[in-house]
């Protein structure tokens, strides 16, 4: 019997449907050609608390500290130990196991540690199979299923998970109890919890806090100038290495600038050609929902498990990866057509419009190599738009446009810099004229509030006349970020580091 143990029902289910449901048992599902599909609900285990080790480690002191285990033990957690007797049943009676956890390290280790945990034997362990389904749609779970690789291929990335799963235990039971012991000591009574990555996550916020309460904001002052050729007017702005925060020195700077010749000494223009930007990790996708809705980083998460989950129109969303294999190019026609037919929709214009021809930098089987996950994209299974929340039809819509615009040319500019020396003071600027709209077709950018400003043909060492000057009063930006934004950036930018 071969027995596919699934990370979660949903799976299980999806699992199950693709091999041939012959009947749904309580926690099992019995399949065609033998096959049987069964569960766990997240971790079925836990590693056990101190006290399981030795009888001394109920009573906290720091004379029992640190606490080592020789040989880890796991234990049921308390809410599924229904649904582990029903998975170690089912173990007893296969002759072939099939780990089908999530394509990530937990869900590696969550199989695995049920396995060790049943205690088979090293004949069962050594021939287990793993199965990576990244699209809970029939086809992809066939092809996943056709494409099975050895369960032992992957321990490696299963004993990463569990090293974190152990470094938590080590650090979070010997330290809580360290802190608490001596807290208590000063006539605290709480427990002071500490964890490995609770704990310095609590100190950004708290540190951020902290400067968001002590921040005075100060005006900040720019100097800049009115130059005129051609009749043509274009303003250009102060190069200053320093900010200057005085007002009266920058206002001191324009008595010596306006009605003064100056000397054009650069103005070039630049032919910039721009792929576009690759389809979403789940990283970039938080930070694109947080940007434009003020989506939570947990928030944009549920949504988009339940796209692949419960719609399944889109692949699975815990990726770090933005690349594509060459392998899911077998899908693009399918993909596109199903987004074509998302009548008075944008997106159907979109579908209608791309080159199936053309391939962006995202498809990169090198990118991708000892990776299960690829980018999250729309999925094989057409739609259903009206089914959708409006948060789950503006990530989709995010999804979907992104891998659109792969099939969209590269976008083209003339980029002018202008570069202008009066007296001691340079000043800057720049335009840009677009060639080539390409892929901003589909993720075209608002207009912003200010437009782009005409540039005259200019060359170097001509004298140019500066017409007017003056000062701008300038404030900080983040004070006009809401909270959610102020730490969410600040995570972004600690997990690209």
């Amino acid at each position: 019997m071969r027995l596919f143990i699934a990370e979660k029902p949903s799976l299980g289910r999806a699992i199950a449907a693709s091999l041939g449901v012959i009947k749904n048992e309580k926690g099992y599902i019995t399949c065609k050609n033998g096959d049987v599909v069964t569960w766990c609900i997240g971790h079925l285990l836990e590693l056990a608390e101190p006290e399981a080790y030795d009888e001394k480690y109920k009573s906290w002191s720091l004379d029992t500290l640190p606490i080592f285990p020789k040989e880890w033990i796991l234990i049921p957690t308390d809410s599924s130990k229904e649904q582990l007797d029903v998975v170690l049943e089912q173990i007893k009676k296969a002759t072939v196991l099939v780990n089908a956890g999530d394509p990530d390290r937990e869900g590696d280790l969550l199989i695995n540690e049920v396995i060790e945990y049943a205690n088979v034997s090293n004949d069962i362990k050594e021939n287990a199979l793993r199965v990576l389904i990244n699209d809970l749609n029939p086809k992809a779970i066939e092809t996943a299923i056709n494409n099975l690789e050895p369960n032992s291929k992957r321990i490696p990335i299963s004993n990463a998970a569990l090293c974190r799963s152990r470094a938590d235990w080590l650090l979070g039971m010997n330290i809580t109890r360290a802190c608490s012991v001596l807290a208590k000591r000063k006539g605290h009574d709480n427990v002071l919890h500490v964890g490995r990555v609770q704990t310095p996550t609590i100190q950004l916020v708290v540190k951020r806090d902290i400067e968001i309460a002590n921040f005075k904001p100060v005006d900040f002052f720019e100097v800049e100038a009115q130059f005129t050729h051609a009749d043509i007017p274009f303003k250009a702005k102060l190069q200053n290495k320093k900010r200057i925060d005085k007002k009266d020195v920058a206002e001191s700077m324009i008595t010596n600038i306006a009605g003064q010749p100056a000397t054009v000494t650069l103005c070039e223009t630049k032919r910039a050609k721009s792929q576009p930007p690759l389809p979403f990790s789940l990283r970039t996708l938080q930070e694109a929902m947080s940007s434009k809705y003020g989506y939570g980083a947990k928030e944009t998460l549920d949504i988009a498990q339940s796209l692949y989950e419960t719609h399944k129109i889109t692949s699975y969303p815990r990726t770090d990866k933005n690349y594509l294999s060459t392998i899911k190019e077998d899908e693009i026609p399918l993909i596109i057509e199903n987004l074509e037919g998302l009548n008075d929709t944008p997106l159907a214009q979109w579908a209608s419009d791309a080159d199936m021809s053309l391939r962006s930098p995202c498809w990169n089987d090198k990118k991708l190599e000892d990776s299960a996950h690829t980018a999250i994209i729309p999925t094989t299974r057409a739609p259903d738009l009206d089914a959708l929340s409006e948060a789950e039809h503006n990530v989709y819509t995010a999804i979907a446009s992104r891998y659109l615009a792969q099939f969209y040319p590269t976008a083209e500019d003339d980029n002018t810099t202008i570069k202008i020396q009066s007296g001691e003071h340079e000043f800057k600027t720049t335009g840009k004229i677009e060639i080539k709209k390409g892929w901003r077709t589909v993720l075209a950018k608002e207009k912003s509030d200010t437009e782009e400003q005409s540039l005259p043909s200019l060359t170097k060492d001509q004298s140019i006349d500066c017409t007017n000057a003056e000062v701008i009063s300038k404030k900080p930006l983040h004070l006009n970020l809401t909270p959610k934004v102020r730490y969410f950036r600040q995570c972004v930018t600690l997990a690209k580091r």
